[in-house]
């Protein structure tokens, strides 16, 4: 019970944070529009996948589990229903991580025979299914709206003053809302602010 209490809180932060910051593409019932698909894939084209309707919502995370899983700096994560995302190529292989901070899975999809990621699933929103942004066919159609665990973001990133920040989750352990970093009026880094020493999520 106590898991599945967790995952109605996060699916309810979800849909908070999204009609925070784009209230004209969310209804406030079922959180999604259903107008329009995209396709996205892997790099050999084994795995193909489409979605249906716009995101709960997209952000681009800098924990240590995402630079490490993607190879990258960030990994820029977009969330569906599960039921708005049907892969239509080859299934992709999933590797199973426990994250030694909280205890929860993690299941990183990805092509066996090129090894790119198209996806991953998560214990703490076990109703949806997270696409990679950059594995879209067009990676620009939908909106980033949040950079989360900033305090553990390359030195030499940059952000951008109209999108929300937070140090770490916008989610305690605990299941309260976290409060997001002040917003600057220019593009700015982790120095200016003076934060770093990121965790694993």
């Amino acid at each position: 019970m106590a898991v599945a209490g967790a995952a109605s809180d996060y699916i309810e932060l979800l849909r908070t944070l999204a009609l925070a910051i784009r209230p004209s593409t969310l209804r406030a019932d079922k959180g999604e529009t259903m107008t329009g698909m995209h396709e996205g894939g892997c790099l050999c084209g084994a795995v193909r996948y489409r979605v249906t309707g716009e995101p709960r919502t997209a952000f681009v995370c800098h924990c240590t589990f995402c630079q490490r899983s993607s190879g990258s700096a960030f990994q820029v994560l977009a969330f569906f229903p599960k039921g708005n995302v049907e892969f239509i190529g080859a299934t992709p292989s999933t590797y199973e991580h426990q994250s030694p901070i909280h205890g929860r899975m993690l299941r990183p999809q990805f092509c066996a025979r090129c090894g790119s990621r198209v996806g991953m699933t998560a214990q703490r929103a076990s109703d949806f299914q997270l696409i990679c942004g950059g594995s879209f066919d067009d990676p620009n159609w939908f909106r980033v709206q949040a950079h989360v665990f900033i305090d553990s973001a390359v030195d030499w990133m940059t952000f951008p003053p109209d999108v929300r920040c937070y140090a770490q989750h916008f989610m305690t352990e605990a299941g309260a809302k976290e409060q997001p970093l002040p917003p600057q009026s220019k593009a700015w880094s982790k120095a200016d602010l003076s934060i770093g020493g990121g965790v694993l999520p």
